[in-house]
């Protein structure tokens, strides 16, 4: 019998199928607009974001990554400083990887990320802007003195809602 949740070495994949699925499920409810739909996510929700940024047919017109991961490979290495737990919890860290996939990117998308965040480093919002800004329109931020949990400071909150509120008026594709 194997221990562990549904979602171990699905990042990805059947993961971001239950994302696919609830932005589905919203339209044929008359909640949301397909032609309006953008998917945000911080941390883990950011790599969800950035996964859906590479993933064929998805329901989202834009994708705004917070401090995402990008790099499942690359994060093996840099998430946890307890050697224990990178190799415990290291296991269910697999699936589809966004930096191996930006041929695929379909989608406009938002990164930024603090630039004292230790627990996602920019390296990840970096090198998939840099992997599909030839792609996508792309666009990235690194925000000056934010770590990656709150409490941030307000102009850090400004700043990055900010981003968003542009992104969403300006760069999020609307189909229709």
């Amino acid at each position: 019998m194997r221990c562990g949740w549904r979602g171990d070495a699905e990042w990805g994949q059947k993961m971001q199928d239950d994302l696919d699925d609830g932005a589905t499920w919203l339209v044929q409810q008359g909640i949301a607009d397909t032609r309006r739909e953008a998917i945000f996510g911080y941390s883990y929700g950011g790599f969800a974001a950035a996964a859906a940024v590479v993933r064929p047919n998805g329901p989202f017109q834009c994708a705004i990554a917070g401090a995402p991961v990008t790099d499942l490979a690359k994060l093996g290495w840099s998430w946890s400083e307890n050697r224990l737990q990178r190799i415990l919890q290291g296991r269910t860290v697999k699936g589809m990887d966004p930096m191996q996939n930006t041929e695929k990117a379909s989608i406009p998308v938002l990164l930024f990320v603090g630039d004292r965040d230790v627990r996602t480093p920019a390296f990840h919002a970096e090198g998939f802007y840099k992997a599909v800004k030839d792609k996508v329109p792309a666009k990235f931020a690194l925000v000056p003195d934010m770590p990656h949990s709150m409490p941030w400071y307000p102009r850090q909150q400004l700043q990055t809602l900010g981003l968003i509120e542009a992104f969403l008026e300006h760069d999020c594709n609307r189909k229709g």
